[in-house]
């Protein structure tokens, strides 16, 4: 009887075990995330600011901030879609 409940504790720690260290992954994964896309934004922000001279003068009229937040940087091309 008093194997049972050995065997009972021994596999309540194991769950708990495997549902602190998903929790504790999740979080990792949550950070890393925020992180990756603080540093998209960063890098967008720097991109758009560098070039926005040269939008500005190529084009008739200057684009607005809504347009320039829409370019994307794909395979060092600039896509702009309005």
């Amino acid at each position: 009887m008093q194997q049972y409940i050995l065997i009972g504790i021994i596999v309540v720690i194991a769950i708990l075990s495997i549902v602190i260290a998903k929790r504790l992954y999740l979080k990792k994964l949550e950070r890393f995330e925020r992180l990756a896309r603080e540093e998209k934004e960063t890098f967008y922000t720097k991109t758009l600011n560098t070039h926005k001279d040269f939008f500005d003068h190529c084009l008739k009229y200057p684009l607005l901030d809504s347009y320039r937040r829409t370019m994307r940087n794909t395979q060092r091309t600039y896509i702009l879609s309005i």
